[in-house]
């Protein structure tokens, strides 16, 4: 509880846990509070102190590429790794327009929104009060051509 109120006291934002973090109880899309200076690090292997929302009582150490913040919220898309979202039923009648390509309004198109981290996208699903009964999460490692095409 102390430590809670001192972080409170500093300036804080909130942030998504991106992956699972081993040895802790954070998984992917659950929101923290941690420093505002997380952002401004240069290197990703800083640590910074992160608590729950929902348990500020327990803190741990994350290092900052483990965490995206809020307001960077559905603003990137990597052509490298990222996760893409597919409603099921376009998606196993064969429809191009089965993905998510317009996640501001929960619309499927093509081209799809490439989300940046598989705790980005199960955000996503929360906050828009999406079922994993209607939609499938899929994870593509490259953007790149085959050299068939």
């Amino acid at each position: 509880m102390l430590f809670s109120r001192f972080l409170t006291a500093l300036s804080t934002i909130r942030a998504i846990v991106r992956c699972h973090i081993p040895g802790t109880h954070l998984s992917p899309g659950v929101s923290v509070l941690t420093s505002s200076r997380m952002e401004d690090v240069p290197y990703s292997s800083i640590r910074f102190p992160v608590v729950r929302e929902n348990d500020p009582d327990v803190c741990i150490q994350v290092a900052a590429d483990m965490l995206l913040p809020v307001e960077k919220f559905l603003i990137r898309q990597p052509l490298s790794r990222c996760w893409l979202l597919a409603h099921k039923r376009r998606l196993s009648d064969g429809r191009n327009d089965c993905f998510v390509s317009m996640p501001w309004k929960v619309l499927t198109g093509w081209p799809p929104f490439r989300f940046e981290s598989e705790g980005e996208l199960l955000y996503y699903m929360k906050f828009y009060e999406l079922s994993f009964k209607e939609f499938e999460l899929m994870q593509m490692h490259s953007m790149t051509r085959p050299s068939w095409l």
